[in-house]
């Protein structure tokens, strides 16, 4: 039954979701072509002094700032708005009208949540695809603007000695990469699973305006939550070790993740009133 919610969950959600990617290829389609112009024109001396240029040459300079600015902002406006999206998901689902029909399915609450969880995870996850082909895109488009008689032999060799060096330092300080990589994994999680239970207690306090209190009560959480993190992360600053930092930071956004769960497993299961 987990199977068919998670598949239901991403019927809802994919739509969406794949529009968002597009606008992200597109944006960086449109970044590595300005940054394709730029470079092609300053490469052929097309390039002169503003206050020297006709209105055509102002005109075109002042669109390809544009253009470059909208690329970066709807990256991240896409980015961002991913994550909201998923969430309201979460929200529409479980509390509102949707609600009554989704807690009288024959399943349990933790099947609810966990499909949610994860299919907001599998969602996040293809953005950050997305981001990724987006910037080798514009890297791409970029690159191309460069004249023929370019010695790439010699930009190769140097990319080769820069990866080179930079696969002997992470093997040097592979356990301080593992750390910040499990610390990154464990805080996004965390955070993930904070979101839903600020919407979770929004929804169950408020009668109207419930996504005004639950954007309220994710500030008042978050609030405790860096303190709860910073005496954590105090309590061994004076070791001189960023393992037992890195640990703690761990530990600390482990045990808020898991509380935050089961809290929202018993408010949903014990304290949801959909009548």
């Amino acid at each position: 039954m987990f199977t068919k919610l998670l598949k239901h969950e991403w019927q809802a959600t994919k739509g969406i979701l794949a529009l968002l990617c597009v606008i992200i290829l597109i944006a960086g389609i449109a970044i590595g072509s300005v940054m394709h112009y730029i470079v092609w024109n300053d490469q052929n001396g097309a390039f002169v002094s503003m206050n020297d240029a006709g209105i055509a040459v102002k005109f075109v300079s002042v669109a390809c700032v544009f253009l470059f600015m909208a690329g970066v902002g709807a990256v991240a406006i896409c980015s961002a708005g991913s994550l909201f999206f998923l969430i309201y998901r979460f929200y529409k689902r479980c509390f509102t009208d949707e609600g009554y029909l989704t807690f009288t399915l024959p399943v349990t609450t933790h099947q609810i949540l966990l499909s949610s969880l994860v299919n907001t995870i599998i969602g996040e996850l293809i953005m950050m695809v997305s981001v990724a082909l987006a910037v080798v895109i514009a890297v791409l488009l970029f690159l191309t603007a460069f004249p023929e008689n370019l010695i790439w032999s010699d930009v190769s060799l140097g990319l080769k000695e820069a990866f080179s060096q930079m696969w002997t330092s992470l093997i040097e300080h592979f356990d301080v990469l593992a750390a910040v990589t499990g610390t990154g994994i464990i805080a996004a999680l965390s955070e993930l699973i904070v979101l839903m239970l600020s919407v979770t207690i929004g929804a169950m306090v408020a009668k109207r305006h419930k996504i005004l209190a639950a954007v309220a009560v994710y500030y008042g959480i978050s609030i405790v939550q860096s303190f709860v993190l910073t005496f954590a992360n105090l309590s061994v600053v004076f070791t001189e070790n960023i393992l037992w930092f890195f640990s703690a930071t761990s530990l600390t956004s482990l045990i808020i993740g898991i509380g935050g769960y089961f809290l929202i497993h018993w408010l949903t299961d014990k304290k949801l009133n959909l009548t």
